[in-house]
């Protein structure tokens, strides 16, 4: 008898604990359910951020590297010191080149002052000339209107001779006074063409301060120095990748199934997990979704019109925004591994 209860009450146990597992997997099936409707999530997720390539705008000797790998540095921070002799050399060949432009434009405009009282002495000739041709002209007048044996011949003789001169050094004194007037435009010229000079050379004396500059090479931002790989004392040419510079701020760029974008939007919270940091949970919000699947703009866009096309669910890439203090990111680097779960409804 005692041996059938214990049968009856094994039964009735094990339908208990069959009963409590079923409930158990429907509650937590339904969680997961309820979950999975709230909410969409991908572990092709990753953490970017603004990376610089830090190289060179003039090839040179480097003198010092004052910077190590994995340093944190700020705006403006001197990364790279090139040896500077050669590009002084030049700055120096070009203010000298300014300095000679601008003498020659002093001399352009003296020589117009010059030109224009040299014109007006020619004028002032040629005014007085003006008047001794008109007087000699009258007197011959007058000689011709005496009646005849009231003058000799002479005289007359040398009344026209008089007119004809004066005449004559009128007109030269016109022609000397039409050249000083070319002379001031050509001063003038002169003038233009040295202003034109020192303006060229003012151009090269900046791009040489410029060059000068670009002799030290300093941090464009704020962040981390990666993959250095100068030291003092390399030879660098332009465009040269010297070392990285990794920005403090960071992303998530998510890369979701095309059939998960339905519901989500900018704007949508997103809860998410770091690979590196699992016991801490992050928070952000999404801030835009690329206008177009990954592969589109990959550097060999799969060919579908080829005969063999199979479908393959695309990956469309979400940028998320943390919404962290700074101070909640300093481990967080480009590439790490995320897990973002945004909640669509």
């Amino acid at each position: 008898m005692d041996a059938e209860v214990t049968k009856r009450r094994g039964r009735v146990l094990r339908w208990i604990v069959v009963a409590a597992v079923v409930i158990a997997g429907v509650t937590v099936g339904a969680r997961y359910a309820w979950h999975a409707h709230l909410y969409e999530s991908t572990d092709d997720a990753f953490v970017d951020g603004t990376i610089v390539r830090v190289a060179p705008q003039v090839p040179g000797r480097v003198s010092a590297v004052p910077v190590a790998s994995n340093q944190r540095v700020e705006v403006g921070e001197l990364l790279v010191a090139l040896d500077p002799a050669d590009l002084r050399i030049e700055l120096s060949r070009s203010q000298a080149s300014r300095a000679q432009a601008e003498g020659r434009l002093v001399q352009a405009r003296a020589q117009v002052s010059v030109a224009r009282a040299a014109f007006d002495q020619a004028r002032a000739a040629e005014q007085v000339a003006e008047v001794e041709a008109r007087n000699a002209a009258q007197d011959l007048r007058r000689y011709q209107q005496v009646s005849t044996g009231a003058v000799s011949r002479q005289a007359l003789d040398n009344a026209e001779t008089t007119a004809k001169r004066t005449v004559a050094e009128a007109t030269l004194a016109e022609s000397r006074e039409r050249a000083a007037q070319a002379e001031i435009e050509l001063a003038e010229s002169a003038v233009t063409t040295a202003e034109a000079e020192v303006r060229n050379a003012d151009v090269l004396v900046r791009q040489a301060e410029q060059q000068l500059s670009y002799s030290e090479v300093r941090a464009p931002l704020a962040g981390r120095i990666t993959m250095k790989g100068v030291e003092s004392g390399d030879f660098v040419q332009v465009g040269q990748a010297l070392m990285a510079l990794v920005s403090d701020e960071v992303w998530v760029v998510a890369n979701f199934k095309e059939t998960q974008l339905a519901e989500m939007k900018p704007g949508q919270q997103v809860e998410i997990r770091v690979d590196a940091f699992p016991a801490h949970a992050l928070h952000g919000h999404v801030e835009s979704i690329q206008a177009g699947a990954a592969a589109r703009f990959s550097l060999m866009p799969p060919e579908n019109a080829t005969g063999n096309y199979v479908k393959v669910v695309q990956r469309v890439p979400v940028r998320i925004r943390f919404d962290e203090p700074a101070e909640n990111l300093r481990g967080l680097a480009p590439g790490m591994s995320v897990v973002p779960e945004v909640r669509v409804r």
